[in-house]
């Protein structure tokens, strides 16, 4: 039997037990750490939560998912309901800096995603701001019932959206929401006709 074919072969029960009982030991170490570091502040607290998500090696299958849990705690604590994307933060550091062997050398890589993604928030909301204002001109000559008012809001919410969505938000037809965004001067981001996709910015 070829070595390629040994991996491709099920996991037997037992071993998925034993696999199990690994991965709720790391859990539980790693909630040992959630509990000891109450008192760091929130954004040193999550570099920390997420180094130590790394280095038990939990759900090493699913590398994005520590990234995921540990922002979505930045983001309960500093901004309710929201999500801290740590994963732009990381696209400009290093990985060597975040995987290296010293602790305080991937906590500081960690924290400089941090501050690297509040960067890019800032100039998004500005870049935001200015689509906003620009489209706005298309309301003045408007009612201020308007749905064009309410798709532009909509609009702001989303990266990008299709005229299916925006016509089940306005409670109108796919044709009248394709009216109106192209009233809006949205632009068209990607795909064609019905399948046609479109944002902001």
């Amino acid at each position: 039997m070829t070595r390629e074919s040994t991996h491709s072969l099920p996991l037997k029960p037992n071993d998925v037990q034993i696999l199990a009982s690994h991965e709720a030991d790391r859990i539980l170490a790693w909630q040992d750490v959630y509990k000891r570091s109450e008192q760091f502040p929130p954004v040193l607290r999550a570099a920390i939560l997420v180094d130590s998500f790394f280095q038990f090696g939990i759900f090493a299958h699913l590398p994005w998912f520590g990234r995921q849990l540990c922002s979505l705690y930045v983001g309960m604590s500093v901004q309710p309901d929201k999500v801290f994307p740590l994963n732009i933060g990381l696209q400009v550091v290093s990985r060597l800096r975040y995987n290296a062997r010293d602790p305080r050398t991937r906590l500081i890589a960690f924290l400089h995603a941090f501050e690297r993604y509040s960067v890019f928030q800032s100039k998004e909301h500005e870049r935001l701001l200015i689509a906003k204002s620009g489209a706005g001109r298309h309301l003045l000559s408007r009612r201020k019932n308007s749905k064009l008012s309410k798709l532009l809001e909509f609009a702001i919410s989303r990266p990008v959206f299709c005229a299916f969505s925006a016509a089940a938000f306005l409670e109108i037809t796919p044709v009248g929401a394709r009216d109106l965004i192209r009233d809006l001067g949205l632009r068209e981001t990607t795909g064609r006709g019905r399948d046609c996709l479109w944002s902001l910015t």
